[in-house]
């Protein structure tokens, strides 16, 4: 009776791994691959491409745009950053208090 037991208990395992893998094959989402510009190089002609705006970052982590055209950005440290008329201001405009977990 044990190895009946231990037979239904493989087959069950082996029954979970085919179907664990038909649904990644089925419902993994396809290979299409984006192309992605470099910085500096225009895109196709209906997008300018990827832009610079501003290098020697310490991780940036979220980034949000002012109706006044300022883009403001937090960094892992918890530094709020601003670029202003294309040119990232030397000092962060706030602090924030900041804790790594996990």
């Amino acid at each position: 009776m044990g190895m009946d037991r231990e037979r239904r208990l493989v087959m069950v395992a082996v029954a979970a791994v085919v179907a664990a893998a038909a649904a990644t094959f089925f419902f993994t989402p396809s290979q299409t691959t984006l192309q992605i510009p470099e910085p500096g190089q225009r895109g196709n002609g209906t997008s300018p491409g990827v832009q610079v705006l501003a290098e020697n970052l310490e991780v940036p982590w979220a980034i949000d745009l002012a109706e006044d055209g300022r883009v403001f950005f937090t960094e892992r440290p918890g530094t709020i950053r601003v670029i202003e008329n294309g040119t990232l201001l030397q000092d962060p405009v706030a602090f924030i208090n900041v804790e790594q977990n996990g």
